[in-house]
């Protein structure tokens, strides 16, 4: 007899892709200590920014382009469907899944921080068809918003898509969403309690994001009527002035290895070295904090602020 389908329940779906996380980690893990028995350490250490993405690459090609199931899938007894009944996803479903989860972060990173670069420079004369060389309001206002999108903005929109699945369920990831590919359950067992806290947490996170926002907002109000009653006064400083200070303080720090700004360093406890801005976002990854240079892992109160470099 067939069996019959239920909707997968978001503690399923927590538990499977948990369980996906950790063998690409382990592959991951894998990967790089075969790669730095065979390979020098200089082209391992460049090797490894790229072993995440990779792993992710190899794990799901060989699972959900194949038309298999993922370990995490069979562990909890899921399967991937384009509808709320059983439907395989078609081919390009699973492609778009792929380069979504894997590559669009990477690109668009990548995108953000050559525009920050261009804006910090004094070379560029103009960006997005504004001349930012003669007016500098224009170019700290696309500053800040480039950086907003880069160190703010990600962060912001995985904390709602999180609150989002926790109250309705469905897509865990952004790119399953985007890519219309959720879960079918062939568990006939429902955990009403498990619902109600995933649900009532939920509704905490959205709420924080909210609160989060709406403390944002209050607090750029505040600043921005600094600035104009500093102006009024005449004996402040305007925004312009006051950002080529913070340019000029920062440029004592050494260049990111990362993403190539000088910002104050800090380290996890291996010892590598990065800017601040870089090693938060990802002490604070969906994935666990792992250093970009060697993936070991550390603990977020673990980074330690270099101040005297």
């Amino acid at each position: 007899s067939k069996m019959r389908p239920f909707v997968a329940e978001v503690g399923e779906i927590v538990r499977a892709q948990r369980r996906d996380e950790e063998e690409v980690a382990l592959l991951e893990g894998r990967i790089s200590s075969i790669l730095n028995q065979v390979l020098s350490h200089r082209e391992w250490m460049r090797a490894v920014p790229y072993l995440a993405a990779a792993s992710k690459t190899l794990y799901y090609s060989a699972t959900l382009l194949s038309g298999s199931s993922t370990l995490g899938e069979e562990y909890v007894r899921l399967m991937e469907s384009s509808s709320p009944h059983p439907s395989t996803p078609h081919w390009a479903r699973r492609a778009l899944f792929l380069l979504l989860h894997v590559y669009a972060p990477i690109f668009v990173d990548r995108a953000l921080a050559r525009a920050e670069r261009a804006l910090l420079s004094p070379d560029t004369e103009s960006f997005a068809g504004v001349d930012i060389r003669r007016n500098r309001v224009a170019r700290a206002t696309l500053t800040r918003m480039v950086q907003w999108l880069r160190h703010s903005f990600s962060t912001s929109l995985h904390r709602v898509h999180i609150a989002a699945f926790y109250i309705f369920g469905a897509y865990y990831q952004l790119s399953r969403r985007m890519a219309g590919i959720r879960f079918v359950s062939f568990s006939p067992n429902s955990d009403l309690k498990a619902l109600k806290v995933y649900r009532w947490l939920g509704y905490v996170t959205l709420a924080e994001c909210l609160l989060s926002t709406l403390l944002w907002a209050v607090a750029e109000s505040a600043k921005a009527d600094d600035r104009r009653a500093d102006r009024r006064k005449g004996g402040g400083k305007s925004t312009v002035e006051q950002e080529e200070e913070e340019e000029q303080e920062n440029e004592k720090y050494p260049s990111c290895a990362l993403c190539a700004s000088s910002r104050p360093p800090a380290c996890p406890p291996c010892g590598h070295v990065a800017c601040w801005t870089c090693l938060a976002q990802i002490a604070t990854s969906e994935e666990g904090p792992r250093c970009p240079h060697c993936r070991s892992p550390f603990k977020p109160q673990q980074l330690v602020p270099l101040m005297n470099l």
